[in-house]
């Protein structure tokens, strides 16, 4: 287009222009130089900063600007003929420009159109994370019913993380209990929860036919199945997050990661806490942890019995005999051991523990009495576990703890407090104390803790959510002590699921055999060919 334009124009000046006509030509020889000039600048804009978009906006109003001034006076004929041609070259240079400039950089209104491209190629970034809580038995027909405190607690939860800045999805997974007629939760439940961002979900029903706290208990893997998210953090329903527990996702995630993806907490009596982890999602790894289930059930817990009834197999666990020099080591160094006989061993702490370390074999285990030390573990190329490195107080500088409650401990288990048993703050009367910001409390010397902070927090909650709660002497209405479904996981209980599991296998084999009367035919068949 360059050599075109150049012959044109060219043509133009010799045939417009008298010879004597100066003005005509200096019209004529500045436009030469201006068009080449840009058509150069053009031709290499691809290698500039998007900054020069403007200039090319500036220079297509310069052409449109000289376009409409082509009117000239009607006394110099020489110079309306040249301008009549250089409008029409200008024409060509636009048109060839526009085809050439990549369109991002060719808009006439650039602010314009740049903010609204943005607007559409960067929509809200959905979370790439979440934190998860699973609560079962849930029965929303009750007056009071016994899931109530744990909603309070995922409130006070989200809240808790959102003041400290967290930016990650909250997600509660709930399990309608089996003598319900109720399929989801009532609005004074749902209502607050949406209120806050917590993203709800149902899964089914118990398969075994009943409510218990093992079988709920193994219903918190579900959270593999959040696969929209590429880690989740399993909260339990009476753990509360005391600060931005987003770096546990951020250390772990990215080329700088320090971290492995799966994350598990020794607490004082076994390796890995059942109540707080981390896991990185995915069907496939939800299948292989049900695999692993499956198999336990079916085949290792049935083979040891006492007095009649199916014992945990303490030497396989749940599929990997200890060798030695392998063993396991809870929060307390004290306490460690090469067979599965630690603390619910045959519970949801045992099977995380034999999952992330011998089945996925990749993850981080936090240790230490107050969590100081971190083992990253790994595998070699033959599928032996191994222990690729140690690191020591990582999460000093993450914690944030000295702003919210007082904590005696090092970082990391002071950012979060676990209400076991009776320590639920729902089980008893309010605190009676008002809100007042922890560092208030620390200023004029007042003692607290995360139970006075729950309910600070709740307070906040009740006025800002309408949640119509009486905090007042003799108004407040406690949940129930104990749930139907247990406060741990009774062995019992686990006993039920193995004989339902054997009976599956059972009716399975059955149907893939022949039946009685076909092996009769056949054995009939058999003897008259004989």
């Amino acid at each position: 287009h360059v050599g075109e334009g150049s012959n044109e124009i060219e043509a133009t000046m010799a045939e417009a222009a008298p010879r004597g006509s100066n003005k005509g030509r200096v019209i004529l020889l500045f436009c030469f130089l201006v068009v080449f000039s840009l058509v150069g600048f053009y031709g290499n804009i691809h290698k500039t900063s998007p900054s020069l978009k403007s200039l090319v906006s500036t220079f297509e109003s310069t052409i449109e600007t000289k376009k409409v001034n082509a009117s000239p006076p009607s006394h110099d004929s020489a110079v309306v003929a040249a301008q009549e041609s250089i409008t029409a070259v200008a024409d060509s240079v636009s048109s060839a420009l526009s085809s050439w400039i990549p369109s991002s950089l060719s808009s006439s209104t650039p602010d314009v159109v740049e903010n609204t491209t943005q607007s559409e190629k960067d929509p809200v970034t959905p979370s790439a994370y979440a934190y998860a809580f699973v609560i079962g038995g849930c029965k929303p027909e009750e007056k009071m019913p016994n899931h109530r405190g744990y909603v309070w607690n995922i409130l006070i939860s989200t809240k808790s993380l959102r003041d400290m800045g967290s930016t990650q999805d909250v997600v509660a997974l709930f399990q309608i209990s089996d003598t319900s007629p109720n399929s989801t939760l009532s609005d004074v439940d749902t209502r607050p929860l949406e209120a806050l961002g917590v993203k709800i979900q149902y899964i089914s029903k118990p398969e075994q036919g009943f409510d218990d706290f093992y079988g709920t208990q193994m219903r918190k893997f579900d959270i593999l199945n959040l696969t929209q998210y590429r880690r989740v953090m399993f909260l339990d329903g009476d753990l509360t997050p005391l600060v931005n527990m987003d770096y546990l996702f951020e250390l772990s995630d990215g080329p700088d990661a320090i971290l492995k993806e799966n994350v598990v907490v020794a607490d004082p009596n076994c390796p890995s806490h059942g109540g707080f982890f981390m896991l990185e999602t995915g069907a496939d790894r939800y299948r292989e942890l049900q695999d692993i289930i499956r198999v336990r059930e079916e085949n290792f817990a049935g083979e040891n019995m006492l007095d009649g009834k199916h014992m945990f197999d303490t030497v396989r666990g749940w599929g990997h005999p200890f060798e030695p020099p392998d063993e396991w080591r809870a929060g307390n160094p004290q306490k460690h051991g090469n067979k599965w006989d630690y603390m619910f061993a045959y519970a949801d702490p045992g099977l995380l523990h034999h999952y992330t370390k011998y089945s996925r074999k990749s993850v981080s285990m936090i240790y230490g009495p107050r969590g100081e030390k971190v083992e990253n573990w790994g595998s070699y190329e033959n599928g032996t576990v191994r222990l690729e490195n140690i690191l020591h107080r990582p999460f000093t500088n993450y914690s944030d703890i000295g702003k919210r409650v007082p904590c005696f401990q090092l970082k990391f288990y002071c950012d979060f407090n676990h209400f076991t048993s009776t320590s639920k703050p729902w089980l008893h009367d309010p605190d009676p104390r008002p809100h007042i910001p922890w560092d208030e409390q620390k200023r004029q010397g007042i003692k607290g803790g995360p139970s006075a902070f729950w309910w600070s927090t709740l307070r906040q909650l009740n006025d800002e959510l309408l949640l119509g709660l009486n905090f007042t002497a003799g108004g407040w209405e406690k949940g129930p002590e104990k749930s139907h479904m247990g406060s741990w996981p009774v062995f019992a209980f686990m006993n039920k699921r193995v004989v339902r599991a054997k009976q599956r296998l059972a009716e399975r084999e059955k149907q893939a055999s022949p039946t009685s009367s076909r092996r009769r035919r056949l054995r009939q068949h058999h003897h008259r060919g004989v």
